[in-house]
Protein backbone atom coordinates (compact mmCIF):
# COMPACT_ATOMS: atom_id res chain seq x y z
CA UNK A 1 0.00 0.00 0.00
CA UNK A 2 1.47 3.40 -1.01
CA UNK A 3 2.21 5.77 1.62
CA UNK A 4 0.54 9.11 2.22
CA UNK A 5 2.79 11.47 2.54
CA UNK A 6 2.54 15.18 2.15
CA UNK A 7 5.35 17.27 0.71
CA UNK A 8 6.15 20.91 1.02
CA UNK A 9 7.84 23.36 -1.30
CA UNK A 10 9.18 24.75 1.65
CA UNK A 11 11.52 22.10 3.30
CA UNK A 12 12.58 20.87 -0.16
CA UNK A 13 13.55 24.18 -1.15
CA UNK A 14 15.67 24.47 1.55
CA UNK A 15 18.04 21.80 1.06
CA UNK A 16 18.58 22.74 -2.83
CA UNK A 17 22.79 23.89 -2.62
CA UNK A 18 23.45 22.04 0.42
CA UNK A 19 25.96 19.46 0.36
CA UNK A 20 26.45 16.00 1.86
CA UNK A 21 28.18 17.00 4.52
CA UNK A 22 25.84 19.59 5.82
CA UNK A 23 22.71 17.18 5.11
CA UNK A 24 24.33 13.83 7.04
CA UNK A 25 23.72 13.82 10.83
CA UNK A 26 26.14 11.19 11.39
CA UNK A 27 29.00 12.88 9.11
CA UNK A 28 28.92 10.24 6.27
CA UNK A 29 30.10 11.71 3.29
CA UNK A 30 32.73 14.43 2.03
CA UNK A 31 32.50 16.68 -1.04
CA UNK A 32 34.41 15.67 -3.82
CA UNK A 33 34.20 11.67 -2.19
CA UNK A 34 33.54 9.08 -4.90
CA UNK A 35 30.31 7.73 -3.11
CA UNK A 36 27.16 8.72 -4.87
CA UNK A 37 24.95 10.23 -2.37
CA UNK A 38 21.70 10.81 -4.29
CA UNK A 39 19.56 7.93 -2.09
CA UNK A 40 21.31 9.08 1.11
CA UNK A 41 20.27 12.85 0.48
CA UNK A 42 16.23 11.26 -0.23
CA UNK A 43 16.82 8.82 2.42
CA UNK A 44 17.29 11.48 4.87
CA UNK A 45 14.61 13.74 3.67
CA UNK A 46 12.10 10.93 3.99
CA UNK A 47 13.43 9.44 6.83
CA UNK A 48 14.00 5.87 5.62
CA UNK A 49 16.44 4.52 8.12
CA UNK A 50 17.15 0.77 9.31
CA UNK A 51 13.80 0.59 10.86
CA UNK A 52 12.23 -0.06 7.22
CA UNK A 53 14.84 -2.94 6.26
CA UNK A 54 15.83 -1.39 3.18
CA UNK A 55 19.32 -2.34 3.77
CA UNK A 56 22.73 -0.37 4.18
CA UNK A 57 22.08 2.83 5.82
CA UNK A 58 24.88 5.53 6.38
CA UNK A 59 24.47 4.49 10.51
CA UNK A 60 26.38 1.29 9.34
CA UNK A 61 29.28 3.37 7.88
CA UNK A 62 30.02 5.43 10.44
CA UNK A 63 31.21 4.57 13.82
CA UNK A 64 28.89 7.50 15.56
CA UNK A 65 26.14 5.00 13.78
CA UNK A 66 26.00 2.71 16.66
CA UNK A 67 24.77 4.70 19.19
CA UNK A 68 21.94 6.42 16.45
CA UNK A 69 21.07 3.88 14.09
CA UNK A 70 17.24 5.63 13.63
CA UNK A 71 19.21 8.77 12.17
CA UNK A 72 20.89 7.07 9.16
CA UNK A 73 19.18 6.85 5.88
CA UNK A 74 19.25 3.93 2.78
CA UNK A 75 21.61 4.85 0.90
CA UNK A 76 21.06 2.32 -2.35
CA UNK A 77 18.99 3.26 -4.84
CA UNK A 78 18.03 -0.45 -5.65
CA UNK A 79 17.19 -0.66 -2.09
CA UNK A 80 14.66 2.04 -2.72
CA UNK A 81 13.26 1.49 -5.68
CA UNK A 82 13.26 -2.72 -4.87
CA UNK A 83 11.33 -2.01 -2.18
CA UNK A 84 8.55 0.57 -3.11
CA UNK A 85 5.05 0.72 -5.15
CA UNK A 86 5.87 1.43 -8.80
CA UNK A 87 3.77 4.12 -10.65
CA UNK A 88 3.24 4.51 -13.80
CA UNK A 89 3.29 8.11 -14.19
CA UNK A 90 4.61 10.75 -11.40
CA UNK A 91 2.27 11.86 -9.17
CA UNK A 92 2.25 15.64 -8.91
CA UNK A 93 1.82 16.05 -5.53
CA UNK A 94 5.26 13.69 -4.79
CA UNK A 95 6.51 10.64 -5.44
CA UNK A 96 10.19 9.05 -6.15
CA UNK A 97 11.58 9.23 -9.82
CA UNK A 98 14.69 6.98 -10.69
CA UNK A 99 16.54 6.99 -13.84
CA UNK A 100 18.98 4.08 -15.08
CA UNK A 101 19.60 2.06 -18.28
CA UNK A 102 17.41 -0.91 -19.10
CA UNK A 103 20.03 -3.29 -18.53
CA UNK A 104 19.56 -2.07 -15.00
CA UNK A 105 15.96 -3.93 -15.02
CA UNK A 106 15.18 -7.54 -15.06
CA UNK A 107 11.45 -8.25 -14.00
CA UNK A 108 10.78 -5.32 -12.64
CA UNK A 109 13.65 -5.28 -10.19
CA UNK A 110 16.66 -2.75 -10.33
CA UNK A 111 20.51 -4.13 -10.22
CA UNK A 112 23.06 -2.79 -8.12
CA UNK A 113 24.92 -1.36 -11.21
CA UNK A 114 26.10 2.05 -10.71
CA UNK A 115 24.34 3.56 -13.60
CA UNK A 116 20.88 4.48 -11.19
CA UNK A 117 20.24 7.73 -9.62
CA UNK A 118 17.05 9.05 -7.20
CA UNK A 119 15.47 12.03 -6.06
CA UNK A 120 12.14 13.11 -5.23
CA UNK A 121 9.59 14.61 -7.27
CA UNK A 122 7.16 17.05 -6.51
CA UNK A 123 4.91 20.05 -8.07
CA UNK A 124 7.06 19.32 -11.83
CA UNK A 125 10.22 19.40 -10.02
CA UNK A 126 12.84 16.32 -9.32
CA UNK A 127 15.01 17.33 -5.77
CA UNK A 128 17.65 15.43 -5.68
CA UNK A 129 21.73 15.43 -4.77
CA UNK A 130 23.89 15.78 -7.83
CA UNK A 131 27.53 14.46 -7.54
CA UNK A 132 28.81 16.58 -10.22
CA UNK A 133 28.39 19.71 -7.65
CA UNK A 134 28.83 18.09 -4.93
CA UNK A 135 24.81 19.38 -3.88
CA UNK A 136 21.24 19.10 -3.53
CA UNK A 137 19.60 19.83 -7.06
CA UNK A 138 16.36 21.22 -8.82
CA UNK A 139 15.98 19.81 -12.15
CA UNK A 140 13.16 18.96 -14.31
CA UNK A 141 12.50 15.54 -14.74
CA UNK A 142 13.67 16.00 -18.71
CA UNK A 143 16.87 17.89 -17.61
CA UNK A 144 18.20 14.04 -16.20
CA UNK A 145 16.16 12.48 -19.30
CA UNK A 146 19.77 11.44 -20.93
CA UNK A 147 21.43 11.11 -17.55
CA UNK A 148 22.87 7.66 -19.08
CA UNK A 149 22.97 8.32 -22.73
CA UNK A 150 20.25 7.87 -24.96
CA UNK A 151 19.03 4.80 -23.47
CA UNK A 152 18.31 6.54 -20.01
CA UNK A 153 14.75 5.00 -18.67
CA UNK A 154 12.72 7.32 -15.88
CA UNK A 155 10.50 5.53 -13.61
CA UNK A 156 8.77 6.00 -10.35
CA UNK A 157 7.65 4.82 -7.30
CA UNK A 158 5.11 5.84 -4.32
CA UNK A 159 7.12 6.74 -1.24
CA UNK A 160 7.26 3.73 1.55
CA UNK A 161 4.96 3.74 4.01
CA UNK A 162 6.57 5.52 7.35
CA UNK A 163 8.24 7.80 5.00
CA UNK A 164 8.13 11.64 7.08
CA UNK A 165 8.90 14.56 5.46
CA UNK A 166 11.97 16.23 6.89
CA UNK A 167 12.75 19.38 7.71
CA UNK A 168 16.87 20.45 7.44
CA UNK A 169 16.59 21.70 11.04
CA UNK A 170 14.77 18.52 12.32
CA UNK A 171 17.39 16.61 10.31
CA UNK A 172 20.19 17.82 11.96
CA UNK A 173 18.59 17.07 15.68
CA UNK A 174 18.12 13.50 14.80
CA UNK A 175 21.63 12.92 16.09
CA UNK A 176 21.20 15.69 18.51
CA UNK A 177 23.19 18.32 16.58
Amino acid sequence: MAATLVMNSAILEAYVGKTVEEICPLGFGKKGDADNHCAHFVSHVLQINESMGFGLTCAGMVSVGKRNRSAGGCIRVNNLFNNCEDLAAPIETGCMVYYTIPGNMSKGVMGSMSKKHVGIYYNGYVFNYGNTNDAVRKDTPEARLHHYGNTTIILYTHFPPGAKLTSFDQLKGLAGG
